[in-house]
């Protein structure tokens, strides 16, 4: 379930940003926290088009830290991100 809150700011961001930027707010909207590798998964698109976005929305203030975990995937720290 989607916090109401979560929604209107998605809405109201969404003509600033860019398609693979949207793209990635609706991926962590739905997933609530994830690493790179993981977002990149759900969307269905290469890692290296997820990173840069990444890098963009935190520059911005609409994605931040969330842990340091261990990604069950490749078995490396990995950092999970999070809307702000």
């Amino acid at each position: 379930m989607v916090q109401q809150t979560s929604i209107d700011s998605y809405i109201e961001v969404k003509l600033e940003l860019g398609y693979r930027q949207r793209q990635v707010l609706k991926a962590l909207l739905y997933l609530k926290e994830a690493n790179n590798r993981e977002i990149a998964e759900f969307l269905g698109m290469p890692i290296n088009s997820v990173t840069p976005r990444i890098h963009e929305l935190r520059k911005c203030g609409r994605v931040g830290y969330s842990k340091l975990a261990i990604d069950p995937i490749t078995q490396r720290s990995t950092i999970k991100w999070k809307l702000l």
